[in-house]
């Protein structure tokens, strides 16, 4: 495909934060949401699952058609992190 990517081709949209609110991410046990109040993009714990929706954080259409209603199977998931991370329990900031 088109830019490296499998299927119709990788395509890339960025949508910056729209300062609706601050629902920006947060993470638990039971997986990963960005936006809110309706989830831009939502992953399950196994990472295999996700939804996504309009979000009004970052004033964003749905990110996957497929489904009909937002939900989509991850095939592949690349995380990056800028910046020092906080390992548990040291309380130091530590590179990657």
């Amino acid at each position: 495909g088109e830019g490296g990517g499998e299927g119709e081709g990788c395509r890339l949209r960025v949508f910056p934060w729209a300062r609706a609110n601050h629902l920006i991410a947060h993470a638990s046990p039971s997986g990963l949401a960005f936006g809110g109040p309706s989830c831009g993009l939502s992953l399950d714990a196994s990472l295999e699952h996700g939804t996504s929706l309009a979000s009004e954080t970052f004033a964003s259409e749905p990110l996957s058609s497929a489904g009909g209603a937002g939900d989509f199977r991850c095939l592949r998931l690349e995380a990056w992190c800028l910046g020092a991370v906080e390992r548990r329990g040291s309380g130091a900031a530590a590179p990657l």
